[in-house]
């Protein structure tokens, strides 16, 4: 198991569409990019296989580990009123976080990238 901490400062585009209801409009897309840095990792042996290739040991890729990212991101949000919407959103890295310094062919880099599932809800807003 491995688990990577990581800070990340988005840089978004927000295009609103559709006909204005009420004070706002029912879809938002959003797009841009993500700068993030690498600030800690985990990695929790279980059992004997701390293994993802016979070959590969998570120990040992620990310090191998790109601590920049750059990430691509795409998404829509529904609004359903003017204080509250639902929004999917995904991040692709544009780097690796991990590539095999050895030409095994059997080893993959390893690439981020996320889905995000959730809401917004507008507790203030000025006009």
């Amino acid at each position: 198991e491995m688990k990577l901490n990581y800070m990340e400062v988005p840089i978004l585009l927000n295009v609103h569409i559709g006909k204005q209801q009420e004070g706002y409009k029912p879809l938002k897309l959003v797009a841009g990019v993500s700068i993030g840095r690498l600030i800690g990792y985990v990695i929790n042996v279980k059992g004997n296989q701390p293994y993802i290739y016979p070959l590969l040991d998570l120990r040992e890729i620990g310090p191998e580990l790109v601590t920049t990212d750059v990430n691509l991101i795409l998404g829509l949000q529904a609004n359903f009123s003017e204080n509250f919407g639902l929004y999917i959103r995904h991040n692709s890295s544009m780097t690796n976080l991990y590539t095999p310094s050895s030409s095994d062919s059997t080893l993959n880099s390893l690439r981020p990238y996320h889905l995000t599932i959730g809401f917004s809800y507008v507790v203030f807003s000025y006009r």
